[in-house]
């Protein structure tokens, strides 16, 4: 258990590094936070939120795999080798050539969900496609500002409080407070685990409670 927690912490800290040395992969974060929150707006079906997701997932697992390749020929050779250049650029081809089709098909799937029109329901609802929303866009706020502040931001702590905020705002009027406070609790634990601490209270649930905000609002303001 011990090994796998590890070996997560050091992916996270992979997907930080290169957020940090690579401003094609911020874009594309940007880019995949804007979508989310587009995507809740139109009010997309629930197979369409997925594909969404998974074309927000090859670019940026592309874009990391780009920037694990083109650091493997920096280290290999510091030469201007033309089959070092052949390796560079067909990664950073394959990055493109799914951010073209990326962005054609979530063109095809908003404007079809804008055409389409939404009508709310008479009751407001939380679904799966603004509870995987807002996680998404609180773990890629927590890389960016993570590579951005460095130890003055926690991202470790800021999901869990995304959690709590969405419990909180969405389970206190079915369920009681008690799921509020328990998920709240959680998170707080989290956050006195990191180091260092003030970054991890002050920053993680301003951010983690903000992307779930957004989310909410975007998804449905009668939810807030």
């Amino acid at each position: 258990m011990t090994r796998f927690l590890q070996s997560f912490a050091h992916a996270s800290d992979g997907i930080v590094d290169a957020a940090r040395v690579q401003p094609n992969l911020v874009v594309h974060m940007i880019v995949a936070a804007a979508a989310f929150v587009v995507a809740l707006a139109l009010h997309v079906n629930l197979w369409a939120f997925v594909v969404v997701v998974l074309l927000v997932a090859l670019v940026l697992g592309l874009e990391l795999m780009n920037t694990a390749i083109e650091a493997q020929v920096d280290l290999a050779t510091l030469e201007l080798h033309p089959v070092a250049k052949r390796a560079k650029d067909a990664a950073a081809g394959a990055v493109l050539v799914a951010s073209i089709g990326a962005v054609l098909a979530g063109l095809a799937i908003f404007i079809s969900a804008w055409v389409s029109g939404y009508r709310p329901p008479a009751v407001p609802q939380l679904d799966a496609q603004t509870v995987v929303a807002a996680l998404g866009l609180g773990a890629l706020l927590a890389v960016l500002l993570k590579a951005r502040c460095g130890a003055a931001f926690s991202g470790r702590a800021t999901v869990p409080w995304t959690i709590a905020a969405l419990v909180a705002f969405t389970a206190s009027a079915r369920f009681g407070y008690w799921p509020a406070v328990a998920a709240i609790l959680f998170a707080a634990a989290v956050a006195l685990t990191r180091r260092p601490l003030a970054a991890a209270v002050l920053t993680g649930p301003l951010v983690g409670v903000g992307a779930a905000c957004l989310c909410l609002l975007a998804h449905d303001p009668r939810m807030l």
